[in-house]
């Protein structure tokens, strides 16, 4: 993620510098200036723009793989196409189940059966709506199932962190944000005349 964030500073900074030799630039004219500095503003804010696309992409991304791997369905290869439909009917049957929950202790009942039975499933499954209804004591006895399973829900926490963080999103909104246009622009634009002047 901070890779996007560096590539983007570094594009502002080096366009920033290219936009103070033009400005400093003795053998160009104010308006040859606004030009130049308009050319370098408005290919930098292009990257800079595209690098915040990718940067967003790439947190839904992540957020979606490691949701994925704690709650999804993995396969071993090998395992036949047969097998596959099973375990994904099975699935939704015990994600239908969980579904009609209601409340954390009734989430860490059905959770403690999945427990008891070694229906890993199961255990999933309510793990998967404890998630989506901010069950936190279910999620912990989840990830004291495995230390596999916690590791993933940690990362799972941080990316969601990441996401939602004030401080993070505005440090991103400042990072992506375009680049102003220069005086020396302004005053290009200015003296330009209207395409539709007479």
């Amino acid at each position: 993620m901070n890779d996007f964030m560096a590539k983007a500073n570094r594009t502002r900074e080096e366009a920033s510098a290219e936009i103070a030799r033009a400005q400093t630039n003795p053998d160009l004219t104010v308006k040859a200036k606004g030009r130049r500095i308009a050319e370098i503003r408005t290919k930098a804010n292009r990257e800079i723009d595209r690098l915040g696309r990718e940067y967003a992409a790439a947190q839904v991304s992540e957020r979606d793989d490691v949701h994925r791997s704690i709650f999804g369905l993995t396969f071993r290869s090998g395992v036949s196409e047969a097998e596959k439909t099973a375990a994904q009917a099975s699935y939704r049957d015990a994600i239908f189940r969980a579904d009609a929950l209601t409340d954390s202790q009734h989430a860490l009942r059905m959770f403690g059966r999945g427990q008891m039975l070694g229906d890993m499933v199961l255990m999933r499954a309510v793990a998967c709506v404890a998630y989506e209804n901010g069950w936190d004591d279910v999620l912990r006895d989840f990830a004291a199932s495995s230390v596999t399973v916690e590791t993933a829900l940690n990362e799972l926490m941080v990316s969601e962190q990441r996401r939602t963080s004030l401080q993070i999103r505005s440090n991103a909104g400042v990072t992506f944000s375009q680049i102003a246009e220069t005086s020396e622009e302004r005053s290009t634009r200015m003296q330009t005349p209207s395409a539709n002047a007479a």
